[in-house]
């Protein structure tokens, strides 16, 4: 009878070994498992933000091209350079070519829409009016009625 509780003992004991050890291998294969998902899923995101980034660099590019286009078409319209350089709105023609102007930069107008501006316009610091394809208003004015926010004039001028 003793070596019968003896050998009991010894497959008991043999037992817990072995689902110690079973368990051990589950919980290494867990462990394994969970290290590759998580780097899978780190190498997936710094994938994607790079290709976030590379998209946004692209659009920018896109954006920064429309603008010089539309820059260059600015400095090339006769009619904005000469009333650019007007200093006073005393002068006979400054509204007459302001009109004219205006009408130039109304082509820009499919240009002003695919940049990420609400609106955009041109100050003109020799005269301190703005114009753009839709208004054309001395700057104080516009500071003080027309802008969506509350600013002051000298945070404006460039």
């Amino acid at each position: 009878m003793f070596k019968i509780f003896k050998k009991n003992r010894l497959s008991k004991s043999q037992f817990l070994i072995s689902y110690i050890l079973i368990l051990g291998i589950i919980l290494i294969i867990g462990m394994a498992l969970y290290y590759a998902t998580y780097r899978q899923v780190n190498n997936g995101i710094h994938q994607q933000n790079r290709q976030a980034l590379s998209s946004a660099i692209a659009e920018m590019d896109d954006t920064l091209a429309l603008m010089s286009a539309a820059a260059r078409q600015v400095a090339s319209n006769r009619e904005f350079n000469q009333l650019s350089q007007l200093t006073s709105s005393a002068d006979p023609d400054f509204f007459y070519r302001a009109f004219a102007a205006q009408t130039g930069l109304k082509s820009l107008t499919p240009v002003e829409f695919l940049l990420p501006t609400a609106s955009s316009y041109l100050y003109m610091g020799n005269s301190n009016y703005i114009i753009s394809p839709s208004r054309f208003v001395n700057f104080d004015s516009y500071v003080r009625y027309d802008s969506n926010y509350d600013i002051g004039s000298e945070t404006l001028r460039p």
